[in-house]
């Protein structure tokens, strides 16, 4: 048996409730739904379905809000905050097994009443998060002025220039498979702060950088700002460019 539809459902009930939230795309079994606000952040909820045993389920798995554009990049490109429901719900980040979760059975009747839920769950417990988490991010002058400049660098690149920021991201991400393999080998502890990359920087990293440090108005950045910038320069550019492998 297979559960009957629910992204038609899904949609109305976002629209009806949070106007705000657009329907952006699904994945696999997830449901993204997005708002621009204010501030300029990107306030994303996604919600997720599982069906087992004849039964479906319905959580808000993921919450964030950041300066990603797409949902499908938290919880592990985030340049934000984000948290899932059951953190929310507890406030603790060991919980009970299906915190949460609301069944639908697999009738509409029982899917009307878990949506009522998730409607419940967004305006308890989202919301309050979502404005709380904007006041902190205004706080963070380095995130906030890297970000909203990156995000028209990033998507002014050329087609020659995207190709080979790819190309180095590859390169980078290889480097660092290869050095968690080597802590794991020596039995050493992975802490990425230890972590240098003998690739030198991508020029546009090096150009952005330059521009950034003028932009916040700082004689010299420092090599904690520059590896979070380094940071916020990957997590957009495959937020952006869609580059996630």
């Amino acid at each position: 048996m297979k559960s009957i539809p629910i992204k038609k459902d899904l949609i109305a009930m976002m629209e009806h409730n949070f106007p705000d939230f657009i329907f952006c795309s699904t994945h696999q079994s997830l449901y993204g739904f997005t708002r621009f606000t204010e501030d300029l952040l990107y306030d994303h909820i996604i919600i997720q379905r599982d069906f087992y045993n004849e039964e479906g389920n319905l959580v808000i798995t993921e919450v964030a809000s950041c300066y990603n554009q797409n949902w499908r990049s938290h919880p592990w490109y985030t340049v934000g905050q984000g948290t899932d429901i059951a953190v929310l719900i507890t406030g603790k980040h060991r919980y009970p097994a299906g915190t949460g979760w609301h069944s639908y059975g697999n009738t509409r009747e029982q899917l009307s009443a878990a949506m009522d839920q998730l409607v419940e769950d967004i305006n308890r417990y989202v919301l309050p998060y979502f404005q709380k988490i904007h006041e902190e991010l205004a706080k963070d002058k380095l995130m906030r002025v890297t970000a909203l400049y990156l995000r028209t660098a990033i998507a002014s690149m050329q087609t020659d220039e995207i190709e080979s920021f790819q190309q180095y991201m590859k390169a980078y991400q290889d480097d660092y498979s290869a050095w968690r393999k080597e802590c794991l080998k020596l039995k050493k502890k992975i802490d990425d702060s230890q972590y240098s990359c003998f690739i030198p920087d991508h020029p546009l990293i090096n150009l952005w950088m330059e521009d950034i440090k003028n932009l916040l108005d700082f004689p010299k950045l420092k090599d904690s700002g520059k590896s979070r910038i380094r940071k916020y320069i990957f997590c957009l550019f495959r937020d952006i460019h869609s580059y996630y492998t």
